[in-house]
């Protein structure tokens, strides 16, 4: 024998193989400040991508953290989601709320465009801090549930939306908040992540992520 081979097999560059799906993803922002977004994951580097409504306003990242989007000018009630594709409709949808602020604004999931998808919110009104469960589908915004109690969101709280087929539960530090709901819109939507309202520029998350079923 004078020399060897070397065999490639073909099917490393075979451009008609199926690309298999990451399911699921996290972030704990550990990354430079971005003025514009969030950017991507620190988990497995997907992208982060924003629905909102008349304005550019969402999410950045500073100081390691997911903070509002200040955009200049923008109309009172600005709001905007930013998502992550989980490739997966069933799961948890957990994160830290590390500074609950004046808590308009929460958590989005099963989203797929501006105007079709769920909002935990951790409160709606200025006189009322009671967790708030909607949805929004074809623009039309509908209140699913509320917790029984108000005050729920305070900082350093941990909130875990568990989602398995139509059944939606709600949970804070561990613990039922609101009970499971039945949504039947929307269930086969796979973008979940956070949502961001111009009534509480002080709300601040950390370490987000979806774990599929």
């Amino acid at each position: 024998m004078t020399g060897f081979e070397i065999v490639v097999p073909v099917s490393f560059n075979n451009a008609l193989l199926e690309t298999v799906p990451v399911y699921g993803f996290s972030d704990n922002f550990n990354r430079a400040d971005n003025p514009n977004g969030l950017g991507y994951t620190s988990g497995e580097n997907k992208p982060w991508k924003r629905y909102n409504g008349l304005t550019a306003f969402g999410g950045r990242v500073v100081s390691n953290r997911a903070v509002p989007y200040d955009v200049t000018g923008a109309a009172n009630g600005a709001w905007g989601a930013e998502v992550v594709n989980a490739n997966a409709a069933n799961g948890t949808l957990k994160a830290t709320l590390v500074t609950a602020g004046s808590k308009f604004g929460g958590l989005t999931f099963r989203a797929s465009s501006n105007v079709d998808f769920l909002t935990l919110m951790m409160r709606t009104t200025g006189s009322n801090s009671t967790l708030v469960l909607a949805k929004k589908v074809a623009n039309t915004t509908t209140t699913v549930a509320t917790s029984a109690t108000q005050g729920i969101a305070t900082d350093g709280s941990v909130f875990e939306i568990v989602l398995s087929g139509t059944s939606i539960t709600v949970k804070c530090n561990g613990v039922v908040v609101i009970p499971t709901q039945t949504v039947t819109e929307l269930a086969g939507n796979t973008e979940h992540g956070l949502y961001f309202n111009q009534g509480s520029m002080d709300m601040v998350w950390d370490d987000v992520s979806f774990t599929a079923a």
